[in-house]
């Protein structure tokens, strides 16, 4: 996002399924930037959420586009094959989402990305949209840095949401009613197994599926017949059988790396979903 040169900018990069780099930028101006064009054209959209009302014109292939409907907490649509340039005649704050077509046609298996079904300077209210830029907040106001893998999740996600329902050739994704999007439980439970050997907040995996806590952890017992806690506890129990099996580590060493707090902790979950105690389960199963 160079080209606006916006005077605070900061811009985070997720590398996507090894297809392309998504980025995240976050641009803010106290005075209007007058006008700007996109430099080349490329195979990639862009979503501009903005952050407070700004007046602007908007011009495509060199033609002025009607601005339609109130821009604050909305977003407007770029494909950058097209010649997009604007005017920006106030301030303004926003947050630029970046996605390679490469990226959105490996978000599904056919392999399809098709024009986009949004016109060209319709603002467009998406409470997905707004909780991934939410959970960017943390990103860019806060004081740790964020992890690759979280920035990852991020990636995908906007990714599938926008060739879900944003392009022509693949219509909105049918899902049951209350559940999770095949896309938001594959970033829970991926977000979930990455992280067996520490904590994991579910505020985390909810911003990652655009959802709040009280949303994503209903949705998701729905989609698995578990609340994330349970699931999250299965993989552990699932990962330790593995560890008792295939070395000899000791059971201290075991609980700490599948994430109990100690081996006592182990102990107790393991006996509760097994049946029996870990040590009890390698010597059963060994002889």
């Amino acid at each position: 996002m160079a080209y606006f040169e916006a005077p605070e900018t900061q811009t985070v990069i997720a590398n996507t399924l090894d297809r392309g780099v998504v980025s995240f930028s976050r641009v803010r101006a106290l005075h209007a930037l007058g006008y700007i064009t996109t430099p080349v054209r490329e195979d990639a959209i862009m979503l501009g959420f903005q952050h407070r009302d700004v007046q602007a014109d908007l011009f495509l292939d060199n033609r002025k586009v009607a601005v339609r409907g109130p821009n604050y907490g909305a977003f407007t649509m770029y494909d950058y094959r097209r010649e997009w340039a604007c005017s920006i005649n106030t301030g303004f704050e926003a947050t630029n989402l970046y996605v390679p077509r490469a990226v959105l046609d490996a978000a599904f298996d056919d392999g399809r990305s098709g024009d986009l079904v949004i016109e060209a300077g319709v603002c467009v209210v998406d409470p997905v949209i707004a909780g991934l830029v939410m959970a960017l907040g943390g990103v860019f106001g806060g004081s740790s840095r964020p992890t690759t893998l979280f920035l990852d999740h991020l990636g995908w996600a906007l990714a599938a949401h926008c060739a879900s329902n944003f392009l022509a050739a693949r219509g909105p994704v049918t899902v049951p009613t209350g559940q999770l999007a095949p896309w938001q439980l594959r970033i829970a439970k991926d977000l979930m197994a990455s992280r067996l050997d520490g904590d994991i907040r579910l505020s985390e995996i909810a911003a990652a599926c655009g959802l709040s806590v009280k949303h994503f952890a209903r949705a998701f017992q729905r989609s698995t017949a578990s609340p994330p806690h349970r699931w999250l506890m299965q993989r552990r129990i699932e990962r330790a059988e593995s560890l008792l099996l295939s070395t000899t580590r000791p059971l201290a060493a075991i609980a700490l790396e599948c994430g109990f707090t100690d081996q006592s902790h182990f102990t107790t979950v393991f006996r509760r979903i097994v049946g029996v105690p870990p040590g009890a389960w390698r010597h059963i199963r060994r002889n």
